[in-house]
């Protein structure tokens, strides 16, 4: 739904309006300091993900559960897939679901080495 303004009309602009548009962009920011010095995703998980969200046109947002490892010498975090756990996509976020999945996901990642290390999310 578009906002309206008392001051012009739906086509128009101003000062206020510009400010309310300016709110709503989104905006990345630096992150002050880093949590691991290293991390490697495995591309085929990344590029699934990534596909899924483009073939959307960014008009669901997901989220998914980081599996891999930490290398304890150096730190690094070594992701080998990403889990998309049940979940409703919205344009403005999304709502995780009850999963009846996650706890044999759980289980064949510990078979493998692996839990989570993170998550992401569009």
């Amino acid at each position: 739904q578009r906002r309206r303004c008392p001051r012009h009309g739906p086509h128009g602009s101003c000062i206020d309006c510009l400010a309310y548009v300016d709110k709503l962009k989104l905006r990345l920011k630096r992150q002050d300091g880093t949590h691991v010095p290293r991390i490697g995703i495995d591309q085929a998980s990344g590029q699934a993900f990534t596909n899924f969200i483009l073939r959307r046109k960014f008009a669901e947002q997901r989220c998914g559960f980081l599996y891999g490892r930490e290398k304890s010498k150096t730190g690094t975090v070594l992701v080998e897939a990403i889990y998309e756990p049940r979940q409703r996509g919205a344009r403005t976020g999304f709502m995780l679901k009850r999963d009846a999945d996650q706890a044999l996901v759980d289980k064949i990642a510990a078979q493998l080495g692996w839990k989570i290390v993170g998550w992401i999310f569009s």
